[in-house]
């Protein structure tokens, strides 16, 4: 997750002045369409590629059995900002 993280850095980092977002807003709107696709990209791949099943994908997000993908989609919403 560390990776996707900063590579979500990266990209907001190079993109954010490019397409010229002023407003925290509008930063936030940009991470948070960072995260819909990542979210997106994982379930696609999980799903038809490795064939895995809709539970295991589901508890990659749960918090209490220690998995941390949840938090690092949100920390990614937030690259932006961080930017």
């Amino acid at each position: 997750m560390l990776s996707a993280l900063t590579l979500c850095l990266f990209i907001s980092y190079l993109y954010v002045p490019i397409i010229d977002i002023t407003t925290n807003n509008g930063l936030l709107y940009f991470g948070t369409s960072l995260s819909a696709f990542m979210l997106i990209f994982d379930i696609v791949l999980g799903q038809f590629v490795f064939k895995i099943q809709w539970s295991t994908i589901v508890d990659e997000f749960n918090l209490f059995k220690g998995n941390l993908l949840g938090i690092g989609m949100i920390i990614m919403a937030l690259c932006p900002l961080l930017s």
